[in-house]
């Protein structure tokens, strides 16, 4: 499959199943992206259907296992993955077994594209296998496909249940989770869902993938010595590792509500950041991707639109203050949008609180002295120098007692009172002198007259 096909395919998913809005944005940036990829025949990639030979080893002999990585939730880049694998399986004579070496916890998938996996994993050709390893889990309505896979390990430390209302599973007196107690809210760790009677192959003898696979059935193992003089099994038949393509990857990623959640943050902020310093293009290409990812995420998960919308609207009231260079009313306005924002945006997904954590400070530092410093920098600092300032007049904004800000030709700026003269609101200043990023003010009428008072003459 060309790198051409792994960037619209995805897209197409969405455009089947999203509404009409969202499904032109991403064919509109599709669009772009594939305008300046490169051409199709320099991005296709060598066919990786067909395993090549281990050196000296004759896999229709010994037998080729097929190990399919399943991390994360089980979305629809994740389902075509397993799906074509399995059908693929089933072609090639050397093939023996298809493990699914599962670590997922939900599903963002529809019930009926559940069913569809459960009945391709019962009419394997090949027998299917899962194996939930060390600090891994399956869990939510997913796990429910343990009841259609030909055997099951749990290694030490993992987690299976927490199955929700029944979707795939076999009936009463076949199902895997007749004895598991109810699995509907609670998980079982490996030892505790062997005994339960879901897995086949328990922590004892599946505690890593090697030793699960070694006991499959049809697989070759053979006896040796190790250099402690024990016998060791060791396997035979050849093991193939599968996982999602590159691209595949990228918009799996994506998919994560985390991550997705991230992206939409960091791309309206960077937003923002390119509109006000107008640079070289940089800050807003990587807005671009970050956006486009993030509409990607968003459309295959469960957004709610009001969520998105009351995130678009946070930054816009911080966009109001970051204008005048000072944070006031908006940030903070905008700052509460974006908590509500947050805990709006996904329906029944799980948000974990670090990326909440890291989005809020992130963005509170960013709009209430980054933004600020910059915008003011930018705007109210000449090329050649801030003396010019000194004896221009200008107007007390909220008070200078003895620091506060100053409105100087349009441009605001930190200020302080000569010899601490205390300064109202609207009173007319006069600009003594530069320190910094800070002007030395007095009073228009009543201030200290010295030198440095270049307006009075």
């Amino acid at each position: 499959m060309s790198l051409r096909d792994r960037l619209v395919n995805p897209l197409r998913r969405v455009a089947t199943t999203r509404a009409p809005l969202v499904t032109a944005l991403l064919l509109i940036i599709a669009g772009l992206v594939l305008t300046f990829a490169a051409p199709a025949s320099a991005l296709d990639e060598s066919d990786q259907d067909d395993p090549p030979d281990s050196e000296g080893v004759d896999l229709a002999d010994v037998g080729v296992v097929e190990v399919l990585e399943v991390n994360g939730f089980l979305d629809p880049l994740v389902l075509d993955f397993v799906t074509r694998e399995i059908e693929a399986a089933g072609e090639r004579p050397e093939t023996i077994a298809i493990v699914l070496q599962v670590n997922s916890s939900d599903m963002i998938i529809s019930e009926a594209e559940l069913v569809e996996l459960a009945a391709t994993i019962d009419e394997s050709t090949v027998p299917v296998s899962a194996w939930v390893g060390p600090s891994s889990s399956f869990t939510g309505p997913a796990a429910q496909l343990l009841d259609w896979v030909d055997t099951v390990g749990l290694a030490q430390g993992s987690r299976v249940g927490a199955l929700g209302p029944a979707l795939v599973r076999k009936p009463a007196g076949q199902s895997r989770f007749d004895d598991a107690g109810p699995l509907l809210n609670k998980t079982l760790d490996g030892g505790e869902g062997f005994d339960a009677g879901i897995a086949d192959i328990g922590p004892e003898q599946g505690s890593v993938l090697g030793q699960f696979l070694t006991q499959l059935p049809g697989v070759q193992t053979t006896i040796e010595p190790n250099d402690e003089g024990e016998s060791t099994l060791r396997m035979v038949s050849v093991t193939r590792l599968r996982e999602l393509p590159i691209v595949d990857q990228l918009f799996h990623t994506a998919a994560s509500p985390p991550v997705a959640y991230l992206l939409l943050v960091i791309g309206l902020a960077l937003l923002l950041f390119e509109f006000y310093t107008a640079g070289v293009g940089v800050a807003g290409g990587v807005a671009v991707i970050c956006l486009f990812l993030a509409a990607y995420g968003l459309a295959v998960l469960p957004t709610r639109p009001l969520g998105l919308a009351l995130m678009i609207l946070a930054f816009v009231a911080l966009a109001v203050d970051t204008q005048t260079g000072i944070p006031r009313f908006w940030v903070g306005a905008g700052l509460v949008l974006l908590m509500v924002a947050t805990f709006l945006l996904f329906d029944g997904v799980p948000l974990s609180w670090l990326p909440v954590v890291v989005a809020f400070v992130g963005t509170a530092l960013a709009f209430t002295s980054g933004m600020p410093s910059m915008i003011r920098s930018r705007f109210a600092t000449p090329t050649i120098g801030r003396e010019w300032l000194v004896g221009e007049m200008g107007t007390a904004v909220g008070g200078v007692s003895p620091e506060g800000y100053v409105e100087v030709r349009g441009a605001q700026w930190r200020a302080f009172t000569n010899r601490a003269t205390p300064l109202d609101d609207g009173d007319s200043v006069r600009v003594l002198a530069v320190d910094g990023f800070r002007l030395e003010v007095e009073p228009e009428e009543g201030g200290a007259r010295d030198y440095r008072d270049r307006g009075s003459h």
